[in-house]
Order: structure tokens, then sequence, then C-alpha cells
């Protein structure tokens, strides 16, 4: 069958699909797409009632296309697996009359059907069942288009029904992925849903809500001005409207700087410092040099395929009005996800993204990998344009807090972000003054509910403060929060996401300074809250919550073990795995100290390839001697490598603390419930049997559980889960191996994979590169090696794995080098768990080599550029000499001399900005 003709069965299937769908509202049914057959019918207690298979052949549908001798044929499928139910032909086109003739014959068998039945090897009895039970139905598409048109029209005559049913058919696909059952109730409120959101967030309307804000769209007209005023001078909230009013002030120079960055590149990374102003310029650049393009802000939500279905959506409105569109991204602290969401569309021509990111988030996406195309600005405040801000806001309303400028700049101090600065300028007072004011006032109320207020504000600001959030679902249901929160919220001081599933502060800002004012080393100690705020964090922020307070010291690792089970409770996997790597984080760390003085001194030898030469390495097979060969060291050289590895710890100190834990910690009762739930079983499946300890044996959960995860799970966290369950016991690898069949068809639909074999030893993939998706990504080294990355997770006790991509080699020309085409034997592809450690360690060795400060980053820059300078001079003036007519080539001895020259080491970016969490 070619590309086409799959592409278009693969299509209209899921329109039938949802034809049949909308047809049976009325019934109490269940449907299941790519069952037994391309849609199944099932009652109320999970019986099979119809098997539809579906046919878009372009030819009338004959016996040959139903029977085959193999076991996959219609025919066969029916006798095999579903002989109580009934199949259902449904044809794209004609139905050959000698199948519709069934019918009339249906209780005899003809001498032709006799040599038929002899040659698939079907018995009388089982011809007739097919003749009685088989039905066939010829459809029409546009028909079929045309009635779920009308049908959509008749139950949901608010909402426009052509994107409605795009988005449905990509639903149902995504559901036929998962092949999970819905009901005739969950479609009905399902459709309601898209419904809804499509019409007032794809559809050109007023309001999108959660994920797209149509900025072109927005207007001042029926706003209250004096509120956006208060909000944007007091630092609380950054809207558009604020940009639409004029209450900004216009940076010029970084304006031009993005537009003309704009032209070249789709993707513009602003980055700076919380507080900086970040969203105030990028809003600022939409109204002032974009306004006759789509414009959006993007909120990312959790899951990516809602995300990418917004921004594909616009892209095709965008695409077909020839309107370039842009998307404005504010990166939530801590968040990677926006790589991925830009990596699917930065190809396209008309589509351009605005990212604002902290510093600290940057660094953090760059050690992941940035796969686009971008280009990097950096935000500060200058006092140059500080001054320009004091001006044109002293023009506007008269500053009478200070003389001029100057006061204003030395009391405010060097170095206070843009935010800081306005706000004191305008105001009067600090912004820590102010936010001191209002906790002040909470605390004078000494009913009960305002001391939970306080609590409560404690809690939320100590976790923004460190880029976590609080979830919602997990507060206590015996105190009224509802009331707390509207009150915070109305006091500026707390906020709800956009999806009201989490509690933030307003600003990292602002949640910094109320952190300073609620806390004290003695009474309301940060140890204390950090306890306080665990069972409160969103699982998936913990982690990173739990590193911060061991790296800022406000949890002591002994106290915290010896609190375990006692002052912090575990209830879920998830918590679970945050706390044991959280540990496994600072044994790492504790084992860099213990070996920085023999690191120092490796490194004094081999300087930057210290690395290369040190066995701490983890999971590796690197031969040290090998390249002590290949490189001719020296026996002087070769000695001391060999006495300092002889003084270096062994690095399974590495789990010391985690041992601790682990022997400690109880084991939570509860059976995952969430993809994040399963894969953090998974990783801590992984841990107990590398890490010693003498933890009683976890008990086995029912297969039952172990089958769900493997039907509902992504693949990547999937494999995270089958390495656990091969590495933990026995007896749960042989339910890894009986379910392996189910990851393998979930790699080949994630990956367009068309072929994966498993033998003995290794592993074989071939894949299409689709000419409807992203040619360039799929057929990248990079691509295809995370792709055996995953498979070799789930799979380690393979020995190799090997892979070929195809549609993608167009070229008239051969072409020997081919990136999809790998052999890999398993000992070249360590565990990612193996290589984080390595690289941890690595990390947090040379974080104390970082700057301190940007004074400091600013003087290593400076001496750089002077060595620089001074070679580049000493270059030129050389060959003036020798080009002005020098009878030799002494001139230019200096700079012969120049292949002894010992460059300094790189510059390492700034302590402050990338602390190493990860």
């Amino acid at each position: 069958m070619s590309a086409i003709s799959a592409l278009r069965g693969y299509r209209t299937q899921f329109l039938y699909s949802l034809h049949y769908i909308l047809y049976s509202l009325s019934n109490d049914l269940v449907f299941r797409l790519e069952g037994e057959e391309d849609l199944d019918i099932l009652g109320d207690n999970g019986q099979l009632l119809y098997a539809i298979q579906l046919k878009n052949l372009a030819k009338p549908i004959t016996l040959s296309d139903v029977l085959s001798e193999q076991k996959t044929s219609f025919i066969k499928r029916f006798l095999d697996k579903y002989s109580d139910a009934i199949p259902i032909l449904v044809s794209y086109g004609e139905i050959s009359q000698e199948l519709k003739n069934w019918e009339k014959h249906k209780d005899t068998i003809s001498e032709k059907e006799k040599t038929t039945l002899k040659k698939y090897k079907i018995t009388e009895d089982e011809w007739k069942l097919v003749k009685n039970k088989t039905q066939f139905t010829e459809i029409n598409e546009e028909e079929i288009a045309d009635e779920i048109e009308k049908l959509i029209k008749c139950n949901f005559p608010e909402v426009d029904p052509i994107p409605t049913i795009g988005f449905l058919l990509n639903w149902l696909q995504f559901i036929a992925e998962k092949q999970q059952p819905i009901t005739t109730k969950d479609f009905y409120s399902k459709i309601q849903d898209f419904a809804k959101y499509l019409a007032e967030r794809i559809a050109v309307h007023n309001q999108y809500g959660l994920i797209l804000k149509p900025l072109h769209k927005v207007s001042t007209q029926n706003a209250n001005q004096a509120l956006l005023e208060r909000e944007f001078y007091n630092a609380t909230l950054t809207r558009y409207e604020h940009i639409l009013l004029g209450l900004d002030v216009n940076r010029e120079k970084y304006l031009e700087t993005i537009n003309d960055e704009l032209k070249e590149n789709n993707t513009i990374i602003l980055k700076g410092a919380s507080g900086q102003g970040k969203t105030v310029l990028l809003y600022g650049y939409v109204h002032n040099y974009v306004n006759d393009w789509l414009s959006y802000e993007l909120n990312i939500q959790q899951d990516p395929i809602i995300t990418q279905q917004s921004i594909q959506a616009v892209a095709s409105i965008s695409k077909k009005l020839e309107v370039p569109t842009v998307f404005l991204i504010n990166v939530n602290p801590n968040s990677t996800d926006w790589l991925q969401i830009i990596k699917e569309s930065a190809h396209l021509k008309h589509i351009r993204f605005l990212v604002a990111i902290r510093n600290e988030d940057w660094y953090r996406a760059s050690a992941i990998g940035v796969e686009f195309e971008y280009k990097e600005i950096d935000l500060s405040l200058s006092k140059e344009e500080a001054e320009i801000i004091y001006t044109k806001l002293n023009e506007r309303n008269k500053i009478t807090h200070f003389t001029d400028f100057e006061q204003a700049w030395i009391q405010i101090g060097d170095g206070a972000p843009l935010l800081e600065f306005v706000y004191s300028i305008t105001q009067g007072n600090s912004l820590h003054n102010k936010l001191k004011q209002q906790v002040q006032q909470l605390v004078k109320e000494t009913h009960q509910d305002n001391n939970l207020q306080i609590e409560f504000l404690r809690i939320v600001s100590l976790s923004d403060s460190l880029g976590v959030k609080i979830d919602m679902s997990k507060l206590d249901s015996n105190i009224d929060y509802q009331f707390i929160i509207e009150k915070l919220e109305n006091e500026y001081l707390v906020k709800k996401s956009l999806d009201r599933k989490y509690i933030q502060g307003l600003h990292l800002i602002r949640s910094q300074k109320l952190v300073e004012i609620l806390f004290d080393e003695f009474i309301n100690c940060k140890e204390t809250y950090a306890y306080k705020c665990i069972p409160l964090i969103d699982e998936k922020d913990l982690y990173l919550f739990l590193l911060q307070m061991f790296h800022l010291e406000i949890l002591k690792p002994n106290q915290f073990i010896a609190d375990l089970n006692s002052k912090v409770h575990i209830k879920s996997w998830a918590v679970y795995a945050s706390i044991l790597k959280s540990f496994i984080w600072l044994g790492t760390k504790n084992y860099v100290e213990s070996n920085r003085k023999v690191i120092d001194d490796c490194k004094t030898i081999c300087g930057g390839a210290w690395t290369m030469f040190t066995d701490f390495m983890f999971g590796s097979n690197y031969d040290r001697n090998g390249i002590l060969d290949i490189l001719k060291v020296d026996d002087e050289r070769r000695e001391k490598i060999n006495n300092i590895n002889r003084r270096l710890l062994p690095n399974k100190n590495v789990f010391n603390l985690a041992t601790e834990v682990i022997n400690k910690l109880d084991f939570p009762e509860e059976v995952p419930l969430t993809t994040f739930g399963w894969k953090s079983f998974g990783e801590i499946l992984f841990w107990l049997k590398n890490i010693p300890n003498q933890k009683e044996k976890l008990p086995l959960f029912e297969e039952s559980k172990f089958e769900f995860a493997f039907q509902n799970l992504d693949s990547k966290s999937l494999s995270k889960l089958m390495l656990g369950m091969h590495s933990y016991s026995a007896e749960l690898d042989v339910i890894r191996k009986k379910y392996v069949a189910i990851f393998i068809e979930q790699i080949k639909r994630e990956y367009d994979v068309i072929h994966l074999s498993v033998d003995e030893n290794e592993v074989n993939v071939h894949y299409i590169i689709d000419i409807l998706k992203n040619v360039v990504e799929r057929s990248t080294n990079d691509f295809i090696v995370g792709v055996l990355d995953v498979i070799r997770t789930a799979l380690p006790d393979k020995k190799q794995f090997n892979s070929q991509g195809y549609g993608h080699r167009l070229q008239t020309l051969a072409i020997d080098l081919d990136s999809t085409h790998k052999t890999m034997p398993v000992q070249n592809m360590p565990l990612e768990e193996w290589v984080n450690i390595n690289s941890l360690i690595i990390k947090l060795y040379e974080y104390q080599l970082r700057p301190e400060d940007w004074d400091d980053y600013k003087n290593q820059l400076n001496q750089w550029e002077v060595i620089i300078n001074d070679k580049i001079n000493e270059f030129n003036t050389s060959f003036e000499k020798l080009f002005k007519g020098s009878v030799n080539y002494m001139p230019v001895i200096p700079i012969m001399q120049n292949a002894f020259f010992e460059k300094s080491e790189s510059m390492q970016i700034l302590a402050k900005v990338s602390i190493p969490f990860r």
C-alpha cells in the first residue's frame, strides 16, 4: 500500500468512527478504537457487540480483501477472536456483488465456496456463521463528513463545527494510540469540552482561555484604568493592558535589537534576572512592532499535546490568511517543557516565538539541549537606562520622593532590578517596606483565620521563592482555604495558576522579599516551614525543592533522616523518589568535596582533561590505560595519575546517605495512579537494587496493576518502569517480559516505527521519516539515538541496538553517511542514571571555580580580552614588518612561538545563576 493510501485510510477510519459515535449518543455503549478491529462497540457490561473494519481501497471489495491464509485477515480474526460478536465491513466505495449475495445464500454453500473453504482450512459450520453474521455497508466520504457536521450542529448548536471536527479527529487518534475505551457519557462530555475550547480559543473569539490569549484582541475599552495603574506601579501583576495604556517606558535600545534579530531568527530568547522587565519588554515589542500580525500569549499546559494542537491550529489559520503569528512565552520557573513545544514548530516560516526566561532557567535549558535555532538577548538595567526611565516617569507624574535621579540611584542601590526601581520611585517607598506593612496588618488581626493566613503565606512564599508551587488538591479539606486564598489574593500576596490547580506567589522578587519579612532564625525558622511545605508541594517540583533546601543548608541531612516517618510521612512513590534522589545528589556533593584536593592535583597534571584520568565514572567501560598508551604518556606522569586514583575515595560513597534513607524510610502503601507516579516507582526499583541497603523486600502489586501501567504510560516513562522491574527482581522481570509487546507497539506509534524486532540479543528498529512531519528533526542523529536510548532502557538485557530510517534520502547522488543507520552495542549506551551522576560530579567540582558575582565575571572577561588583543596586535605588527621588506622571517618568530602559548581556561557561568541541581 502506498504512503498516500495509508494516510487516506487512517483519516477515513477516524472520520467514520466519529460519525458512528455521534449517531449513537443516545445509546449506552462503550467505544474502543484499534481494538479487535478499527472500531469495537461494547455493551455496558464490557461484552463485544460489533467489530467494525474500515476499508478505503479505491476499488470494489472482494473476498480476497477480507480472507487470506494469514490469521490477520478480517474473516480469520472474526473466527479466532470474537465469533460471538457481529463483524461489520464498512467500505468507502463499492462492495462486490459476490459478498452482498451472502445475505441471500447464508445457509447454503456453493461448490466454489467449498473450494475456498478447503484452501483456507475453514469448516462449513464456520463459513455459515461468517455469512449469517457479517454485515456490509457502503459509505461515501463526503456524505459522512456532511452528516457529522449536521450532527454536531444539531447536538451542539453553540459551536463552530468545522474546527471542532478537526480537533475531535485528532483526539480520536490519540485515544486510539492509548487504546482507551470511551463511554457515550464520557464522549458527550469531552465533545462539549473540545467544542467549547475550539469555539472560544481556536476560532477568532475575544476570549481564548487557558492556553492562548490573543494579544491582538486585547482592548482597554471597558477596563478600570485606575486599577490597572495600581497593579502596574505596585508591581503586583503584569498585563498587556498596561502597555496599551502607555504605563511602561519604552526601552528603545532593546526593542530595536529584538526587531532586528527577529528578521533573521524565528525564536528570540530574552533572558535576565527576575524583576528586570522581561515580560513588559516583550509586551511592548508586540504592541509597537507587530500590531499587524496575529499575536498570542502562550500558557504551556502540563499536557504538551493540548498546547501543541493549539499552536498548530493557530498556525493553520495564520498560513491561510498569509499573516505572520508571534507567540509570547513566559517560562515558568524550573520548567523545560517549552523546549519541546518550540522545537515542534520553530521550522515554520510564518511563526515566531518570543521567550522571556530567567537566567537560571535558561542555563538549565541549555544544559538539556536547545534543538532549534535562536538568538539570545541579555536584559539588565544600566544606570544610563535607569535615568531615562526616571526622566520619563517624572514627566508623567512629578516624582516628589527624591530630589533627582542621582539621589534615587544611590538610595535604591546599584544592581536593583527594574521592578524594585520603578516601584520605589513611583510609590515613595521600597517594595520591601510595602510588603512588610501588609504582613504587619495581617498579624494585627489576631483571630484564628488570620493566623492561618500568615501560616499559609509563609508556606507559599518559601515555596515560590525557590520556584515551586503548592498543589491545591493537597490542602487540608478541614480548613477553609478558599477564604484564606481569596483574602491573600485580594492583598496581591498570592495567586492561583491559570488552570486553578496550584497556588503561587505573584512574582519571584515579591516572594523572596516576603521570605525576608516572614522568617527569622528563632521563632519562625525556614526549616520548620520546609517540613510543612513538603506534603503540599506539587510532586514534580519536590525534588528541586529539597535540593535547594540542602544546598542552602536550611535542611540538615542527618536531622532530616532522623525525622523520616515522624515529621515526614510518605504516601506516594513520587515523593519517595524525590527524597531518595535528593540524597543521591547530596551524597554526590559530599563525595566531590571529600575528593576535591585529589581532583585539584589531577587537574594540575592533566588540565581540563582531568575527567579522563580519574576513576569516578559509574556504568562506564572507559579504558584509562588505553588512553594513556595512545597519548604516549611517560612513566613518571603515568605513575602520578595512578597515585591520584589510589588516593581517590571509592565512588560507592556517593550512596552512603541514600543507604540510610532507604533503611529508614517506610515504603508507600498505595499503588501509583499517574504516569509520573509509575515512572517514579520504576526509578525506586532501580535504586533499591543498585544502592546497598538492608530494607525488606518490596511487596508486589497485582499483575493487573502493571498491565494497566503498560497500557497507559508513554514510552519514555514506561522504559523507566521496565528498567526498574528488570533490575529489582526475577518475579517483576517475568511480568516485564510478558508485556514487552505493549511497549513495542507504543514505540511504533510514537516514533513512526514500521518494524521493530527483538531477538535474544539484538533489537532492530526501522522507522519512517514522515513527509508530513519535521523531516529534518527525524533524520538527525539525536532523534534516533534518543529512540534507541528509550528502548535500551526498557530492554536492558539486550546486547545491541540497530536502526535504519527511510524516506529522507531523496538525493540523486548516493551519500555514504546516513545518520539514521546505527549499530550500537549496549556497552556504548550507559544508562541515564549513571550518566547523570557522572555529569553531576563534574558540575559540582567545577561549581566552586565559577565567578562569585558579575564584577568577578567581568574582570575575568576583561583579562581574557586583554590577552587576546595583545596577541592580535603582535600578529599585525609582525606581518607589517615582514611585508615592509624584511630580508628574513625573523619578524614572524613571535607568532610561531604562540604554539607554546597556554590559553586560559574557558569562562565559567556565574555561580549564582547556575546552581547545579540537575
